[in-house]
């Protein structure tokens, strides 16, 4: 090629590139949750409570304070089914290593525990496990349960989401068990 051809088509891109306007900065999208478990809270009795249990990936290499965060109590997970199942974990009374943090509390009146532990030595993906345990009918609804659950986590000025077994593609496979009181979905 000609180099004054490429100098003027290379001035041509820059040009076009410099008076486009830039593009609006997106949400970041680190997240993936390869397990989901909810389980229906019944009324009366204590032997029945509500539960949640996700497992997945956040991939923090966007903002990297995803561990201050955690320290500061700002760090926040929602999960939701496509029906009445609605609950927002705070993640707070969080304890810091080097490769982990770990965060138990039961001041909320539910019993939370969070393991977020660094994954696979990649400075900024960490591999995050979440119990909720002691939740009422009006945090699980009255059922049955349904697919695909959205699970959405918020630290800092970040909001990641996900959503396990959405219909119609390939992204998980949700089983319901005791007459949709249980779901069950692992993402493939």
């Amino acid at each position: 090629m000609n180099k004054t051809l490429l100098a003027i088509s290379t001035g041509a891109a820059l040009s076009a590139l410099l008076v486009s306007a830039a593009p609006s900065a997106a949400q970041p999208q680190g997240l993936d949750i390869d397990k989901v478990r909810l389980d229906l809270a019944f009324q009366p009795g204590p032997r029945t409570p509500g539960r949640l249990f996700i497992r997945g990936v956040i991939d923090d290499n966007d903002t990297e304070n995803i561990v201050a965060d955690l320290a500061t109590n700002t760090v926040t997970i929602r999960v939701q089914d496509s029906n009445m199942f609605d609950h927002t974990a705070t993640l707070d009374e969080c304890t810091t290593t080097s490769q982990a943090v770990k965060c138990v509390s039961d001041s909320t009146g539910f019993r939370v525990k969070a393991f977020i532990k660094r994954w696979k030595n990649l400075p900024d993906v960490w591999r995050l496990n979440l119990r909720v345990k002691d939740l009422t009918e009006t945090e699980t609804g009255f059922g049955p349960l349904e697919a695909p659950v959205t699970i959405t986590l918020s630290h800092g000025s970040s909001v990641r989401t996900d959503v396990v077994a959405q219909t119609g593609g390939n992204e998980g496979d949700c089983k319901l068990k005791k007459a949709g009181t249980r779901l069950r979905c692992n993402a493939r």
